[in-house]
């Protein structure tokens, strides 16, 4: 499940591939449990509704999200935040 999570919820022939070709440390065979993000993320949701404006200006319009990580990082972290600017949609994480 590490690897599962840390390669982003790669699939199990994903992952079996890697182990075969000796790419990740450790891994020996691939049995991945029932994950319950993928089930999750693989549901149908509502669309947001389309918007057609468009801020004029740079940093006139900032979207945030904040996100928690089910996986510490490797300096501790478990949340962080982005930041989209709506003119350029350039990203800050």
């Amino acid at each position: 499940m590490m690897w599962h999570r840390r390669l982003c919820h790669m699939s199990k022939r994903g992952l079996e591939i890697l182990a075969k070709g000796n790419l990740l440390p450790r891994l020996k065979e691939v049995d991945l449990p029932l994950c319950e993000h993928c089930v999750i993320s693989k549901q149908h949701r509502l669309k947001f509704a389309r918007v057609t404006t468009k801020s004029k200006y740079i940093l006139d319009l900032i979207h945030s999200d904040v996100w928690e990580s089910s996986v510490l990082s490797l300096g501790g972290a478990k949340y962080f935040v982005s930041f989209i600017n709506d003119y350029s949609r350039r990203l800050w994480v």
